[in-house]
């Protein structure tokens, strides 16, 4: 029997520091003595363990899905949030024996949002280069390198790339150097991603957004796609920022037939 598991890491790593607040995964199982299993018990059983076992990770649901189901292939849709955090204006900075600090980092978002201390952001800028990717397209360009990226097909949907304002998780009560940033989400959507897309992405919007890349420039890595065309002044942003949100299936894809 196979069953499809929703789980919760919260601020557990999937790839290499990169966090996931909804995944999924699927698993064969069956009991020596035969019969099935109930989903709801299987919740509850794998909790208990991973409470015990001190895992942080949480199952929030079991279903019996069909054998001809894949947790990855069968995904038809993924999102992911990259948090953007970028100093104010007139955030204070620290200066001690002639060197100029940057503003202080709230601890609650350390490692969970990435910090920018230039306040010279552009965000109208950065969405109309956002606005370039949705689409049909060829990703080479935003592709990391790889050892087995010889064979890989550069040509992926992406359904959709939004910017809009985002928030602190503990309100300034707590932390009152959040104050100090304003906060940014930018959420992708796509059926599959290549090798670090994402971060090479906003990487290239945050570019824009700071002058150091211009619409056109993201615009011919596009049009160009090939290793070759990135532009090194879009420096690819570090994994601690990105949460896998969502996964979505076809509810077809879902329905199991009791014989």
């Amino acid at each position: 029997m196979r069953f499809l598991t929703e789980d919760t890491r919260h601020f557990i790593r999937t790839d290499k520091g990169v966090h996931a607040l909804l995944s999924s995964a699927h698993v064969d199982l069956e009991r020596h003595t035969g019969g099935g299993y109930d989903p709801e018990c299987l919740t509850v059983g794998f909790n208990r363990y991973f409470e015990k076992a001190k895992v942080g990770l949480r199952v929030q649901k079991c279903q019996l899905v069909p054998d001809t189901f894949h947790s990855r292939h069968s995904a038809k849709c993924r999102t992911y949030l990259y948090r953007l955090a970028v100093r104010k204006q007139n955030a204070p900075t620290l200066q001690k024996m002639g060197f100029k600090y940057l503003a202080e980092i709230p601890f609650s978002e350390w490692r969970r949002c990435y910090f920018i201390q230039n306040p010279e952001f552009n965000v109208d800028a950065m969405k109309q280069a956002a606005a370039l990717f949705p689409g049909i397209k060829d990703f080479r360009s935003f592709m990391g390198a790889s050892r087995d990226d010889r064979d890989i097909r550069t040509v992926r949907s992406m359904k959709e790339l939004c910017i809009k304002p985002g928030q602190q998780f503990l309100s300034d009560d707590y932390m009152p150097s959040c104050k100090h940033y304003d906060f940014w989400e930018v959420t992708c959507k796509g059926q599959s991603f290549l090798y670090r897309q994402v971060r090479r992405t906003v990487a290239a919007l945050i570019a824009v957004a700071q002058g150091r890349l211009t619409v056109e420039d993201v615009q011919y890595m596009l049009d160009v796609p090939s290793k070759d065309s990135w532009n090194p002044k879009a420096v690819t942003v570090p994994p601690y920022g990105l949460f896998l949100v969502n996964v979505e299936y076809d509810p077809q894809d879902l329905l199991y037939e009791i014989n």
